[in-house]
C-alpha cells in the first residue's frame, strides 16, 4: 500500500509537470506569433546607434616657449602658439599662456597662471558662425625632471579651469570645464652635449587629456597627443624643435578626432642672476 501511494504521488506529479510544460509551450508559441506579427512595426520605430565618425584633418602649429628667471626661485613662463588647420590653409587658434614659475629644487618646478585662447570657426563663410571666440582659463602645473642612462625625462602634471563657448552665434553661453593633463617627455642626445650649443637631440612625448564639466557626457577622454621630433641647440639658451604630432580624441559618444600636426617650436630661456 505504501509503495502504491508513492507511485500514485509520482504519477500525479509527473502529470502536473507535463501539463505545465504544455501550457508553457503553448504560451510561448502564442507570444512568438504575436511578436512576429509586430516585428515590422518594432523595426520601423527602432533606431540603431550610428556608426562612429572620425574627423580627419592636418595642421601646422608654430610655437614660442619662454622661461625667464627673475630670481633664484621665481620666474616668468610663457607659451605662444599660432595654429593652422587644413595644414596651413585655414586659421584655427591663437593660444597665449602666461605663468609664474616657482623652483622648489633642481628637479621640481611649480607654475600657475592664466590662458587666453582664441578659436576660429570651422565654417568661416557661414552667417550663423562667429569669426572667432575667446576662451579663458586658469592653470596649475607641477614639472618633475630626472636623468637616466644619458636621457632627460620630464613628468608634467597640469590642471586647467576653462570657460569656453561654441562658435555658433545662437549659443553665446560660456560653460565651465575642468581639464586634467599628464605628459611624459624625454630628450636624448644624437651628437654633442644635450641641450647645449650645436647639439642635435631627439624629443618624444605623449600627453593624455581628461575633462569634466556640465557639457561633458561621453567624451571624458578628450585627447591623446603623441609627438616625435628633433631639436637643435642654436645656443645654450635657444633651442629649435621640429617634429610630427598625432592628436586623437573623442568629440562625443560616436565621434572622434584624428589630426596630423606639423610642429615648429622655438624655446628660449634666460636668467637674470648667476645660477
Amino acid at each position: 500500500m505504501v509503495y502504491q501511494f508513492h507511485i500514485n504521488n509520482i504519477s500525479s506529479s509527473l502529470g502536473s509537470l507535463l501539463i505545465s510544460c504544455l501550457l508553457l509551450t503553448g504560451s510561448l508559441g502564442i507570444f512568438a506569433n504575436v511578436y512576429a506579427q509586430d516585428l515590422p512595426a518594432v523595426q520601423n520605430t527602432f533606431t540603431a546607434p550610428p556608426k562612429h565618425f572620425i574627423e580627419r584633418d592636418s595642421g601646422a602649429w608654430l610655437g614660442l616657449y619662454t622661461t625667464y628667471w627673475l630670481s633664484k626661485d621665481w620666474g616668468y613662463y610663457g607659451e605662444y602658439h599660432l595654429r593652422r588647420a587644413d595644414f596651413v590653409n585655414r586659421m584655427s587658434k591663437l593660444y597665449l599662456r602666461f605663468g609664474v614659475n616657482y623652483k622648489v629644487d633642481s628637479n621640481l618646478r611649480l607654475t600657475f597662471g592664466v590662458v587666453n585662447r582664441y578659436t576660429w570657426s570651422d565654417f568661416p563663410d557661414s552667417a550663423l558662425e562667429e569669426t572667432y571666440v575667446p576662451e579663458y582659463r586658469f592653470w596649475e602645473q607641477a614639472l618633475f625632471s630626472m636623468k637616466y642612462f644619458g636621457l632627460k625625462f620630464y613628468h608634467q602634471l597640469r590642471v586647467e579651469q576653462r570657460w569656453k563657448r561654441s562658435t555658433k552665434i545662437s549659443d553665446p553661453t560660456y560653460y565651465y570645464y575642468n581639464r586634467f593633463r599628464y605628459k611624459l617627455l624625454a630628450y636624448g642626445p644624437i651628437f654633442g652635449p644635450l641641450l647645449e650649443t650645436g647639439s642635435l637631440f631627439f624629443c618624444f612625448y605623449n600627453e593624455i587629456f581628461m575633462q569634466a564639466g556640465e557639457k561633458v557626457e561621453y567624451n571624458y577622454y578628450e585627447d591623446n597627443r603623441a609627438y616625435v621630433g628633433l631639436g637643435y641647440g642654436l645656443t645654450d639658451s635657444v633651442h629649435l624643435h621640429i617634429g610630427y604630432m598625432k592628436s586623437f580624441g573623442q568629440l562625443d559618444a560616436f565621434s572622434f578626432r584624428n589630426h596630423d600636426i606639423f610642429r615648429l617650436s622655438l624655446y628660449h630661456k634666460m636668467s637674470l642672476f648667476n645660477d
